[in-house]
């Protein structure tokens, strides 16, 4: 696993709860998209380390498959495939246009800024932000979309809308 990722992690708990996520979604992505995606020349990923994939996991299990997830600040979007059985999945981030995604049968993939692209989607989206550093276009997700996971590594999570105490309550999970 990354050495970045130690001091990120609360206690074993949080450990646990991040190793569990991403052994699910190893589960779900076919093993050859997984290697074709991982040797990519500026991939950040690792098998141990699909991104901060908990909130992504909870919200998953809980969101009903009627609604349409937009993932802001998605990256490779490895977690598409957490959604796939959504009514869609789409994810936003800049990056670099020689990085392939992941995609699932269900996504749509947008290249662009936050504040660019945020009233292009509907506000009874759901809407999620897992480890984005842009803490001012953060803001401007939450005050559009009332279903929404707001979650960064180390800091309080904020999470409200439909499903928002089970998915609060799995993310707290102990045991």
């Amino acid at each position: 696993m990354r050495d970045f990722l130690g001091t990120k992690m609360e206690n074993a708990e949080a450990e646990r709860r991040f190793q569990d996520a991403t052994r699910r979604l190893l589960r779900l992505i076919p093993p050859r998209l997984l290697q074709e995606m991982l040797v990519q020349d500026t991939c950040e990923l690792e098998e141990d380390f699909l991104g901060f994939m908990e909130p992504y996991d909870a919200v998953s299990r809980f969101l009903p498959e009627k609604y349409e997830v937009i993932d802001f600040g998605c990256y490779m979007a490895a977690q598409s495939f957490f959604f796939q059985n959504h009514r869609r999945y789409v994810g936003v981030d800049v990056y670099d246009e020689k990085l392939q995604r992941f995609s699932t049968k269900n996504s749509f993939m947008i290249s662009g800024k936050i504040q660019e692209v945020l009233n292009w989607f509907p506000t009874s989206s759901y809407a999620i932000c897992s480890a984005v550093p842009d803490f001012d276009a953060v803001e401007l997700v939450k005050e559009r979309f009332p279903n929404h996971c707001i979650t960064y590594p180390g800091k309080t999570d904020d999470i409200a809308g439909v499903r928002a105490e089970e998915i609060q309550k799995f993310l707290r999970r102990v045991g």
